[in-house]
């Protein structure tokens, strides 16, 4: 299993950064733009690791669980 490198130290940059992500996806969707729409799924999907990674690396295990909700 590969090690995810935290990008970003802080929950609340993770957080905004990824619900930016979430409503840029569903935008484009919205507008049948599919390369853009696979590019914001990415992004949703790289932040929510990186939320994943930080949770663990703090050993929040709480949160890991809304993640998955």
């Amino acid at each position: 299993m590969t090690k995810l490198k935290v990008q970003y130290k802080s929950e609340r940059v993770l957080r905004q950064l990824l619900s930016h992500a979430i409503r840029q996806a569903e935008h484009f969707k919205g507008y049948g733009f599919i390369s853009d729409t696979t590019y914001w799924q990415a992004k949703v999907n790289d932040y929510k690791a990186q939320l994943y990674a930080l949770y663990y690396e703090k050993e929040d295990f709480d949160k890991i669980n809304m993640l998955n909700e």
